[in-house]
């Protein structure tokens, strides 16, 4: 039995500057805002485009697990949770449009006192709009669930065991029943055979339900797992694991914009961001998508010396928006991914591990697709659901070495312990790119239409150190 108080905040603070217009002022001026280029004069007038997120999602959580065996071959596992969490979360953003009127070049200026200063301007911009949002939401969450299995040993080499899980799904007030079952097998070369089977049920995002454009006759999306697994030990030192899974899931949460002028598109100035339509969204339950894939896991180990591992799996994962459009791959579907771990025990005090990884990245895909959200309700606010459906991501493919030292001193009766770990060893300089339409020209009765895209690239993370001490007593 439990009773946990958990605290979860996110706050993200944005601005990015855009440079409107330049100022000259006498010699005797402090530059303070002054940027200097090629040793020449830059004095800058900007405004920011902003983006200010705050959540505070607080969780309160009671649990109780039970496993009674009713005999030698017949076991009875339950459970239930149920949990409070008081959201709240507010938006504010300024978000500019602007276009070009003056191109970047060099002038000079001469001052009262003869004094002669070369300056250069980069290219100078006017304000054609300003958008500002403002966004607050509070609601009380529940969460209740409860589970209940069977375990069956018939012979020591089978096994079943059968189960359903309920949940209540507060937003949708959907009582949801899920069956879970599996069948284990052990073979005489000691190879372990098991097949799964379960079903999973999801609530909708609570935006999608409860923000201004939300619908609330949405429903849970199901998903229906089936998985394969054969495990072997080779020696007591060495296993062997291989899986493959599929799963396809039903009933998806899709957001079918619809405009709110239809016919009045626009085309955004030069170097300036797509303008489209203002449209609303229109959640309804009409996606799909699937997902298979397999994996392999070779581990062997040297007691108190050595122990190491070699993974490698494939995913394939595609989505489509309603029932009659073509399946499109979505974000994290990473094709092939490889691990190698490994861990070595100098003495019985000071140990060294390793660990790489290749990713082989992704296709683009909208952003929408990627929020960054609060980790309870997952989405309680929207966050970068605003951006234009024409900005994509794309995760290129990626590899790292992490290195970690620790080492181990006894004072005292009390253990001390220090350890140096290294992320990014080789500073691997992985990136994802994203692409946004610069320019779009649709002539509504001719139905032309002319687009550009342009593509940024941004490196994740670079080589990071980290430094630990650890206290036993």
């Amino acid at each position: 039995m439990s009773l946990t108080r958990t605290l979860n905040y996110l706050n993200i603070d944005l601005k990015v500057p855009i440079v409107l217009s330049y100022k000259i002022v006498d010699d005797q001026a402090e530059f303070k805002d002054a940027v200097f280029e090629d040793g020449k004069l830059v004095v800058e007038e900007i405004v920011n485009n902003s983006y200010e997120v705050k959540i505070d999602v607080p969780v309160y959580t009671f649990r109780e697990d039970i496993i009674y065996k009713l005999n030698p071959f017949l076991q009875l596992e339950s459970g239930f949770l149920l949990s409070y969490s008081p959201a709240n979360s507010y938006e504010d953003g300024r978000f500019y449009e602007y276009e070009r009127v003056e191109e970047s070049r060099t002038r000079s200026v001469t001052f009262e006192n003869g004094n002669r200063i070369e300056y250069f301007t980069p290219e100078r911009y006017e304000i054609t709009e300003l958008e500002e949002t403002h966004f607050e939401f509070g609601h009380d969450f529940y969460r209740s669930e409860g589970y209940l299995q069977a375990r069956y040993d018939p012979l020591p080499s089978l096994s079943f065991a059968l189960g359903t899980r309920l949940d209540y799904l507060d937003l949708t007030e959907e009582l949801s029943i899920q069956p879970r079952a599996s069948v284990n097998v052990k073979l005489q070369n000691d190879f372990n055979l098991r097949f799964a089977y379960g079903q999973y049920e999801q609530s909708p995002r609570p935006y999608q339900l409860l923000s201004e454009n939300g619908n609330p006759a949405l429903k849970s999306s199901i998903a229906r797992h089936y998985i394969f697994e054969i495990e072997n030990e080779f020696t007591q030192q060495t296993d062997f694991k291989f899986a493959t899974y599929y799963k396809d899931t039903q009933n998806m949460v899709i957001n079918d914009k619809i405009p709110v002028q239809p016919g009045e598109a626009r085309a955004e100035s030069e170097g300036g961001r797509l303008a489209t339509d203002d449209t609303i969204s229109n959640f309804l339950n009409q996606g799909s998508a699937y997902v298979g894939g397999v994996e392999a896991f070779l581990r062997h180990r040297i007691p108190d010396r050595f122990f190491g591992w070699v993974s490698y799996a494939y995913t394939h994962a595609e989505q489509r928006e309603k029932n009659d459009a073509l399946y499109k791959p979505y974000l994290f579907d990473n094709t092939h991914i490889v691990s190698i771990v490994a861990n070595y025990n100098f003495t019985e005090n000071t140990e060294m591990g390793l660990k790489w990884q290749y990713l082989s990245g992704t296709s683009a895909v909208p952003i929408s697709s990627l929020l960054i959200q609060d980790p309870v309700t997952r989405g309680l606010n929207p966050l970068l659901a605003s951006v234009d459906e024409e900005l994509h991501t794309e995760l290129k493919p990626y590899h790292k070495l992490d290195l970690r030292l620790s080492h181990k001193w006894k004072v005292r009766g009390t253990k001390i312990g220090g350890f140096i770990d290294i992320i990014n060893l080789y500073n691997r300089k992985n990136k994802i790119e994203f692409s946004f339409k610069e320019a779009t020209l649709i002539i509504q009765d001719e139905e032309i239409v002319i687009e550009e895209w342009k593509s940024e690239e941004v490196r994740q993370l670079p080589r990071i150190f980290y430094v630990g001490l650890t206290l036993e007593f």
